[in-house]
């Protein structure tokens, strides 16, 4: 039998994901743009990572500095947490409901 929660529980839960971020991280082969540079030729300069996130439908990408790439990951998974977390929240939410009801009738 699963343990239960309380809602106060899993709302400290969702606030100890306040620093997530949503979106994926992608690694781009990166061209700088100058003319006569060897990237232009096809030998890009490296690998380059990308937040990639949905905003108002249209896909944008930020550009992640290497160091920065495995605090952006941990971040990441906040997100999933929280969501799991909420989808969490409102499974109680419902099940209080459905409880106020019955008492009702």
């Amino acid at each position: 039998m699963p343990r239960k929660v309380s809602k106060q529980a899993l709302l400290e839960k969702i606030l100890s994901c306040a620093d997530m971020l949503q979106g994926s991280i992608v690694k781009l082969n990166a061209r700088c743009g100058k003319k006569g540079c060897r990237c232009q030729r096809g030998e890009y300069h490296g690998v380059s990572h990308y937040l990639s996130y949905k905003e108002d439908g249209r896909t944008q990408m930020v550009y992640l500095p290497k160091e920065v790439v495995p605090e952006v990951q941990r971040r990441i998974s906040f997100f999933k947490r929280y969501w799991d977390l909420g989808v969490e929240l409102a499974r109680l939410n419902l099940t209080e409901l459905k409880e106020r009801e019955r008492r009702k009738g």
